[in-house]
């Protein structure tokens, strides 16, 4: 008798074997222990008919059963179909598929885009789609708002949509979260005539609920539930979300979205949108799984539209902001005084004036000279009241018999 054999009867256990008398929680040896020998019919034999009747085995996990599949039987001219393209090269249905972007980035144009083209079954970005049923899930826009943009994208792309092929659920103020929509949604795919081909959800903060966007395993569980969106509708599901704080560009296309890494690594298809060095223009990098990789590449807003931009450069990114004002110098300070010793204030505006710095950083910059004694004050007695405190360069060379009350020096300029 096969180990097989016998898990396949110990999974039976009380059920077949209770027919031969065993007590219920009892064991094969048990069994092998209580039956008399004098029995017609070998132990083996028995055995084998019992495992006859028991079904196969299946060891589960958590209450899911887990059945391992013989690859090699599905190998050659038995491979199944793969689920059908959604977006040529880039998306099929039942996957998922992310956007990333920073704040303001026209992520929620694109998706809306990407939806209109999918309903309409005509291209995206130069790639052809498979027309299909969309739905929205906006938590995000009001609703006159929402519908507006995508009327302006319908009428800009030439496409009119056709009654029921673009539904939308508006959940804004609603707070709800990912896991009291799945059940909703799977049903209402279920019962629309011809099915959902795609789920977006615009943008999917606001549907964590209570989880934290840069655990692992709070991000792991929320993908998990598109999943199973994805797997009970057969319908691509996908979702927007914004970069981390930050020089986006040196980092790793994969690596600029905000919060956890499971977020830049579980979904198929990810689509992410970097500034370029020109205005209004983006940088996409598409991250496949399924799909030959697409070499990155530029689209421009051309409002309400996002567009491919053939002529520029997708290695050119937008470089963090850096200031050209020029730095608070000891030079600089020199040169703001034209007329002789200042007060503080006054020479704070003068070097302001010439510089375009900010009252911080001139006022520091003063103090840092006072401080090494590249600054001096001087003070001139007033009638009644408190001497004036003054400020003057230290160089003596500088002045020229200077006086106190701020007369030019004879020979400076």
């Amino acid at each position: 008798m096969t180990l097989e054999t016998t898990e396949r009867v110990r999974v039976q256990i009380p059920t077949p074997l209770g027919a031969v008398g065993l007590p219920p929680g009892g064991d094969i040896v048990d069994w092998l222990e209580q039956r008399d020998p004098s029995e017609g019919q070998p132990a083996a034999a028995q055995l084998e008919a019992l495992a006859s009747t028991a079904p196969e085995w299946k060891p589960e996990i958590h209450g899911t059963r887990l059945q391992a599949e013989d690859v090699t039987r599905f190998l050659g001219p038995n491979l199944p179909p793969l689920a059908p393209v959604q977006v040529d090269g880039v998306l099929r249905e039942g996957c998922k598929m992310a956007l990333y972007g920073p704040s303001k980035a026209y992520k929620t144009h694109t998706a809306m885009q990407l939806g209109v083209a999918i309903a309409t079954g005509s291209p995206f970005l130069g790639r052809e789609t498979r027309q299909g049923n969309v739905c929205f899930i906006n938590p995000e826009l009001q609703r006159e708002s929402f519908l507006h943009r995508v009327d302006r994208i319908a009428e800009a792309l030439g496409f009119r949509l056709r009654p029921g092929t673009f539904d939308v659920f508006h959940l804004r103020g609603r707070c709800v979260p990912l896991d009291e929509l799945v059940e909703p949604l799977i049903a209402y795919a279920k019962a629309k005539p011809g099915g959902v081909s795609d789920f977006m959800f615009d943008s999917s903060y606001r549907i964590y609920g209570d989880r934290d966007e840069n655990s692992a395993s709070n991000m792991t569980d929320f993908l998990n539930l598109m999943d199973r969106i994805a797997q009970e509708t057969g319908a691509a599901v996908l979702f927007t979300h914004h970069f981390a704080k930050g020089n986006a560009g040196a980092k790793y296309a994969i690596d600029r979205s905000s919060g956890s890494g499971v977020l830049a690594r579980d979904p198929d298809t990810i689509l992410t949108f970097t500034p370029h060095a020109t205005d209004n223009v983006f940088v996409v990098n598409v991250t496949l799984r399924d799909f030959p990789p697409i070499e990155p590449f530029c689209v421009e807003q051309d409002y309400p539209l996002i567009q491919l931009a053939p002529g520029y450069d997708p290695t050119h990114l937008k470089s963090p902001r850096t200031s050209t004002a020029p730095p608070v110098t000891l030079q600089n300070i020199v040169k703001a005084f034209k007329n002789g010793p200042m007060t503080r204030d006054d020479l704070v505006a003068a070097v302001q004036t010439l510089t375009g710095r900010g009252e911080n950083a001139v006022r520091k910059a003063i103090t840092g000279a006072v401080s090494d004694g590249r600054l001096v004050t001087i003070e001139v007695p007033r009638p009644g009241v408190r001497p004036q405190v003054l400020l003057r360069p230290s160089d003596k060379d500088y002045w020229d018999d200077h006086d106190g009350r701020g007369e030019q020096p004879t020979g400076s300029s």
